[in-house]
């Protein structure tokens, strides 16, 4: 059985992997937010997803050959929470992200991801894994106070526009990754990370194109720029594929609350490519509230925690 020791330094592999991880996170709003005009938001989830699930696949089905195992093999192991989990973390998550990047500024889409570790850290108390002490509360006040911020704030924001929708819909995507993180450390315990994820898409592949059906003829397919088909293998394959491979096995070597500590050079990265690469304007609501979010984790991280009463 695998574990790990939220005491122990990083393991140098693992900080390379998350780093990774991060660099192609942050760049992923930008490259999504670029592609969104020449499709919409369903037909570009559907199209980087199958990206995704064709990388994954060849990756997976190496590490089967490679352990002398069978395809689905280990999706015995806990079949009806693999099952679960993997619709919740693709077909729930990756669908409220693109409606939700698509509806707000890539920006302020990041910075509401970044606060995906608050929701991971209450979860973990809900779910008696973690007992905070009285200034981490403070911590996660502070970064709730933030995203509040984040969210009433951008260009041409008022209370019924699209932005205030999409930060909204950001909003619940960043809690639907925290539970999907909560959720996924047990069954890593049995199940390598790379299958994990095969699964995970496997099972969601067939929701997400009933999902997205009624919008594909929307889409003239023939006149998609080749740079469109260049961001989706990105997206797909690399930031919705091997990297969640990445992630799901940093979860498994180091735990989800030191693994979602990732998040907070997401937004840095984002917010310089959205504003260099797309020029969108960084407004004060968004700098205040980015900075409350990234405070309050920290001060969530280096408080400690108590352990649960036994």
């Amino acid at each position: 059985m695998n574990s790990y020791n939220e005491s122990r330094i990083f393991p140098w592999p693992v900080e390379a992997s998350l780093l990774f991880c991060v660099v192609i996170w942050g760049t992923n709003f930008v490259v999504l937010k670029a592609a969104v005009p020449f499709l919409n938001a369903q037909s570009l989830n559907l199209a980087r997803l199958l990206a995704a699930f064709a990388a994954v696949t060849a990756v997976h089905i190496w590490h089967v050959r490679r352990e002398g195992q069978g395809l689905l093999e280990t999706f015995r192991f806990q079949t009806r929470r693999v099952v679960l989990v993997g619709l919740f973390g693709y077909t729930v998550y990756q669908t409220l992200f693109i409606v939700g990047l698509a509806n707000t500024l890539a920006g302020s889409a990041a910075l509401i991801m970044a606060s995906s570790p608050v929701w991971t850290a209450i979860l973990s108390v809900l779910l008696g894994h973690d007992r905070l002490r009285p200034l981490a509360w403070v911590g996660l006040l502070a970064s709730l106070a933030g995203v509040t911020f984040i969210i009433i704030s951008g260009q041409e924001v008022d209370l019924g526009g699209d932005m205030l929708f999409g930060n909204l819909i950001m909003l619940a995507a960043a809690i639907s990754w925290a539970l999907y993180t909560t959720l996924n450390r047990p069954l890593l315990r049995d199940i390598p990370a790379v299958s994990l994820t095969f699964y995970g898409l496997l099972v969601s592949i067939i929701p997400l194109i009933a999902i997205t059906w009624p919008y594909l003829d929307e889409v003239a397919w023939g006149q998609v720029p080749p740079l469109v088909w260049a961001a989706i293998v990105f997206s797909g394959a690399f930031s919705t594929g091997l990297t969640v491979v990445l992630w799901n096995d940093a979860v498994r070597q180091i735990g989800p609350s030191r693994t979602a500590m990732a998040n907070y050079l997401v937004p840095v990265i984002a917010l310089i490519t959205s504003v260099s690469l797309l020029g969108e304007h960084l407004v004060l609501g968004q700098v205040v509230g980015g900075a409350m979010v990234i405070a309050g984790l920290l001060v969530v991280r280096y408080t400690g925690r108590k352990k649960p009463a036994a």
